[in-house]
């Protein structure tokens, strides 16, 4: 099993690195600290799980959109934390995640869970937390999209965090009018509150820092 460390100089998984390497049948191909350097490795080495730290779970949006789709689609991604918690489960299940492992006491552990991830034994999305919420999996790493550049405008305004009746005086339309758009893009990317709609409009807006 090739596997690809992602972590971030605030948040390393030294102890993850240390098992790796002393565990039976993986190979640690790389550890990443960069989207860059992820997106090199992946382009470039075959991988077939990658593990990111809490702090990179954002960025794996963008490693995967870097990345051609036939080799996004193979690889398995988890979540290591020394004590994930519920939102920590909820954010990875959102971004797309395959798993989120506490940060396991043996190498034997970690192997056995990781082919537990990759062998879909294992899935967040049966997760009891995640069950007991009914969540769309992976709606975070989705791209909106618009019927017109009218709604795009009110997608805008939603993600600043405007009403539907400061929306409606900004653009002089009326009040329904924007929530029927409103009801429309939620509707066109099958989102179910503007909540979301405001969320994944900030981050299809987002840059990551590749340096």
């Amino acid at each position: 099993m090739n596997v690809l460390l992602c972590e971030s100089t605030h948040s390393p998984l030294t102890t993850v690195a240390e098992l790796l390497q002393q565990a039976p049948d993986v190979n640690l191909v790389s550890i990443a600290r960069t989207g860059r350097d992820a997106i090199d490795v992946l382009t470039r080495e075959p991988v077939d799980v990658s593990i990111h730290s809490e702090d990179t779970v954002e960025l794996s949006r963008f490693i995967r959109d870097a990345i051609p789709e036939t080799v996004s689609s193979t690889i398995s991604r988890v979540v290591a934390s020394p004590n994930p918690t519920t939102p920590l489960l909820v954010k990875a299940h959102q971004f797309g995640f395959d798993g989120v492992i506490a940060v396991p006491k043996s190498p034997d552990q970690l192997t056995s869970e990781l082919v537990d991830v990759v062998s879909r034994r294992s899935s967040l999305s049966e997760h009891p937390v995640i069950r007991s919420l009914n969540l769309t999996p992976g709606i975070l790493t989705r791209t909106l999209s618009y019927s017109n550049q009218l709604e795009a405008g009110i997608a805008d305004l939603v993600g600043i965090g405007l009403s539907d009746r400061e929306i409606a005086e900004t653009l002089d339309l009326s009040l329904q009018a924007v929530r029927n758009h409103i009801e429309q893009l939620l509707q066109d990317n099958h989102l179910s509150t503007r909540t979301q709609l405001a969320v994944l409009h900030a981050i299809n807006w987002s840059i990551p820092d590749f340096a």
